[in-house]
């Protein structure tokens, strides 16, 4: 697993609150441990015959999955990793190098972290999978995906343990496109609305006047 640490983590999808002798706190008894989270996300944790972490998350009908050894220390993994048998994990609107091969340049998507304290495997979501410390007043990051809409804090975390936080917004669609007019329209009876006709045959020229439409998209 690669060496790192990672700065901003968007939402709180964690085992942390979990009460040490309730399921999925990861509490671990005969050196075994599973965490299961929101989203779809397992961790399993085994620590014989030598340590190892079994990362699983399920989506869109297929499951993804990765075994690495572990040595009980704070570590970051890359959902990238995570595979079927054949394809590599690649969640929303991420575009993956290739469906076959991982590229650790592009394809982190969420770092996960995973860490023992108090004989309990505590597993945290929502880890940018890059950022860019700018100055000592801007840094960048790009946004992990999320398994629902919702507004979820995001936390930046200093090395020396300070943190801030602000509220990031989930949407799906991430636009919201407003028709102010559709032109040739006419006038109802009552003089209260508008509606628009157009023959049953199509070829009907109509005219729309909007804002964020995205490129391409089609008017149905």
């Amino acid at each position: 697993m690669p060496n790192i640490q990672a700065l901003v983590r968007f939402g709180d999808i964690d085992n942390r609150e979990i009460s040490r002798n309730m399921p999925n706190s990861g509490l671990i008894n005969n050196g075994n441990a599973t965490i299961n989270l929101d989203g779809g996300l397992k961790v399993i944790y085994s620590a014989e015959p030598s340590p190892t972490l079994t990362v699983q998350v399920q989506e869109n009908g297929n499951v993804y999955t990765q075994t690495f050894a572990y040595d009980n220390t704070n570590v970051f993994i890359p959902m990238g990793m995570l595979k079927t048998s054949v394809n590599y994990y690649s969640p929303g609107n991420y575009v993956k190098t290739s469906p076959t091969t991982y590229n650790p340049a592009k394809d982190i998507f969420e770092y996960i972290r995973v860490n023992i304290e108090d004989r309990r495997v505590v597993v945290e979501r929502g880890y940018a999978p890059n950022t860019t410390y700018d100055n000592a007043n801007h840094v960048t990051a790009m946004t992990p995906s999320y398994f629902t809409i919702d507004t979820v804090p995001a936390t930046y975390t200093n090395p020396d343990g300070g943190t801030a936080k602000i509220d990031f917004t989930y949407t799906n669609p991430a636009s919201e496109p407003k028709i102010y007019d559709v032109k040739p329209k006419v006038k109802s009876e009552d003089e209260l609305s508008y509606y628009v006709e157009g023959s049953v045959k199509g070829a009907w020229g109509v005219s729309k006047l909007e804002v964020q439409i995205l490129e391409k998209a089609p008017l149905l």
